[in-house]
């Protein structure tokens, strides 16, 4: 049920039904609908300051649990992106690196060569030359020498990138059986500028497999939060 269809059924919405249409229209950006659906809230009874706590708790719970979520995954995600862009830069770096060193070595061989060929009155450059492929040889140095660092920093990129599709697993799973809303809408209406950072955390960490019970955990811990939450109104 989108706003233009609501009528005059404002008033009869269910808190739960009214959530979810405020996360709805606070992701698309829509003000006005956002600012309707919460002036029709209904007045909780006892009282009358103050909307209706189911509709309200819930804008609560579901702001404050995702401010905590984006948290944990801006800071695993910042930390997985500059470890995956700087083994792209220290692999271009090595390799010219390598190169360089190379030619250098190819060069100062040719040069002492020559030398020695013309010392025994040999005329011109010395005949056998076999400088090689710079860029393989420098390739094949860098595999040579890497590994130990390069295992340590794949080992924590990839316990990173395990931590960022677990999380957002729980948080969508979470999302979408306590909210009732998929986890991009929510993250839309709460926090937009985290989203496309986010999208390129899960780039990153694409085809890793989440923990079944770090899964589980987080899962639990994001159901039961919810749940205190609504239990306090």
């Amino acid at each position: 049920m989108r706003g233009k269809g609501l009528g005059g059924v404002y008033d009869r919405l269910t808190p739960e039904e009214r959530f979810q249409l405020v996360l709805e229209a606070a992701a698309r950006r829509d003000e006005t609908e956002v600012e309707r659906l919460a002036s029709t809230c209904q007045r909780y009874r006892y009282t009358l300051a103050g909307y209706d706590f189911a509709f309200t708790d819930r804008l609560r719970a579901s702001r404050q649990i995702t401010f905590n979520v984006c948290l944990r995954l801006t800071q695993a995600s910042a930390k997985l992106m500059v470890i995956r862009t700087s083994q792209e830069y220290l692999a271009l770096l090595v390799r010219s690196l390598v190169t360089e060193f190379d030619r250098g070595y190819l060069m100062g061989w040719e040069a002492g060569c020559d030398h020695a060929w013309q010392s025994v009155g040999m005329s011109g450059p010395f005949p056998c030359r076999d400088n090689g492929d710079l860029g393989e040889n420098a390739d094949e140095n860098q595999n040579a020498e890497d590994d130990g660092d390069y295992d340590e920093w794949e080992e924590l990129a990839e316990a990173l990138a395990t931590e960022v599709r677990t999380l957002w697993e729980a948080f969508s799973r979470f999302c979408r059986v306590e909210m009732g809303a998929e986890p991009e809408t929510v993250l839309l209406a709460w926090f937009p500028p985290v989203v496309d950072w986010i999208e390129g955390a899960l780039s990153a960490a694409d085809g890793v497999r989440v923990d079944a019970d770090v899964l589980e955990d987080y899962e639990r811990t994001l159901t039961n939060a919810w749940r205190e939450f609504l239990r306090e109104a």
